[in-house]
């Protein structure tokens, strides 16, 4: 049990240096905390809903806020282990920000029968699990600033004995977690579920709270180890709580609000020595407007920058990049251009298709008559011809001549003729005189031996 506990202790402490390793000692950490997506989900008491969009949104006003890095509260999706969904999810997710999701009931189950180590197991294989183990539950922490424990609040829930058995690990490496970063100024506890809504001795809410037993277990080593703040989300509603030394932060959703008085959006934290204040945003920055790119035909367009959304203004440079094969063509819809780099001031929503096609392989046919008997000529007459095309070639005898064969890509006496373009193609025609001919010979006899050779002039 103690070589177990040093090795959890050396885990913990280099997760620490990866992280804050190559950056200097910070006074000051933001970061964001967006919750409750609900990707899969199309509507709520009459209103569409569009996470894809307000996510989006949300990470270009955080990439514009100064956040180090993003929590995500659980829910990403509708429907436990759907991979269309989740699909969904990981289009929209787009940032060059660290990120760290916490499962929620909507991603891995709500019911006991229903947690399931396949549903842990799947968000591990999309890439979400995190740590050095890279699992659902796993702490981190920014220099001495700030450290940070995410648990998997639906652990303790399951009736899956292995499910089980990772809620008391779990808090295992947490209180490992914390002993190895006693000295972080600032220390939270990250889930799903919230700790409590109004004390740390309410009852059991049955869904919205964790339950007393496990909920006591988790209070007993924040208690331990000095941590006073607890960030949730899942209860759809902004607000925050403090009650027996421990804050406690609800995040609202960024899908759909339950009660009222509560407004779609995520926070942003700041975090220094003194302690932590928070601020609200909605998805939508003001004067901010999105640049939406489509293409027909097979390539890509590289965007710079890449934003999810820029503020009214923004200079946007765009690069159409065909794939093998294929040509750019023209840029349509608000640019309308054939360069295929071109740039743009963001002052409206801007909708650009960039159009590519196919390219045709093409080949010269070489067409040689024998002069002076012949020429050659094609139907349809050109220098290139398009592969997989048929030209039809015919000879023609020039007066005196006739027509005695092909040479090259066409053989044969069928005149006119056909040849299929798969390359550079050449085609000859061969000709001879027609009729009786007198033939100056050199050297010039009285007679000749059948058989020898001479010159002809």
């Amino acid at each position: 049990m103690k070589d177990r506990l040093k090795i959890i202790v050396l885990t913990f402490v280099l997760l620490s240096l990866l992280h804050s390793g190559s950056s200097q000692a910070q006074d000051t950490l933001k970061f964001a905390f967006i919750s409750d997506l609900h990707f899969g989900k199309p509507n709520y008491e009459g209103e569409t809903l569009t996470p894809d969009i307000w996510l989006r949104q949300s990470l270009f006003g955080i990439s514009s806020s100064g956040a180090d890095l993003i929590f995500l509260g659980g829910d990403l999706i509708e429907s436990s282990n759907n991979a269309a969904q989740y699909a969904l999810f990981d289009s929209a997710m787009k940032t060059t920000l660290p990120w760290y999701p916490m499962p929620g009931n909507h991603d891995i189950g709500t019911e006991p029968s229903s947690i399931r180590m396949d549903k842990i197991n799947a968000w591990i294989a999309r890439g979400y699990g995190r740590g050095a183990s890279d699992r659902e539950f796993y702490g981190f922490a920014v220099d001495t600033l700030a450290a940070f424990f995410v648990l998997n609040t639906q652990a303790p829930v399951s009736d899956d004995p292995t499910v089980l058995a990772r809620a008391d690990l779990q808090l295992a490496e947490m209180d490992t977690f914390f002993t190895v970063h006693a000295s972080a100024k600032q220390k939270f506890v990250c889930s799903h579920v919230p700790l409590f809504i109004v004390s740390r001795t309410e009852a059991d809410d049955a869904y919205f709270n964790v339950a007393t037993v496990y909920r006591n277990r988790i209070l007993a080593l924040m208690d331990k180890h000095g941590i006073k703040y607890y960030l949730a989300g899942h209860r759809h509603v902004n607000g925050v709580t403090t009650n027996g030394g421990i804050t406690v932060y609800f995040n609202t959703a960024l899908s759909f609000q339950l009660g009222t008085g509560n407004q779609r959006g995520y926070y942003v934290y700041t975090v220094t020595h003194d302690g932590v204040t928070r601020d609200f945003f909605p998805p939508v920055p003001d004067g901010s407007y999105g640049v939406e790119v489509n293409v027909q035909g097979s390539g890509r367009v590289l965007i710079e920058p890449d934003l999810p959304y820029y503020s009214s203004g923004s200079a946007v440079q765009l690069t159409a990049m065909p794939d093998s094969g294929w040509r750019f063509v023209q840029w349509s819809g608000s640019i309308s251009d054939t360069d295929s780099v071109a740039s743009l001031t963001v002052d409206t929503t801007k909708n650009i298709q960039a159009v590519f096609e196919e390219k045709i392989k093409s080949y010269v046919l070489k067409l040689r008559g024998q002069q002076p008997g012949g020429s050659v000529s094609s139907d349809p007459a050109a220098e290139r011809y398009a592969e997989g095309t048929k030209v039809a070639v015919e000879a023609v005898a020039a007066e005196g001549w006739e027509f005695v064969g092909w040479a090259g890509a066409v053989q044969g006496t069928a005149n006119p003729d056909t040849v299929l373009i798969s390359g550079a193609r050449e085609v000859k025609a061969r000709f001879r005189k027609t009729g009786s001919q007198l033939v100056p010979l050199a050297p010039v006899e009285d007679s000749y031996v059948r058989g020898s050779l001479y010159n002809t002039r």
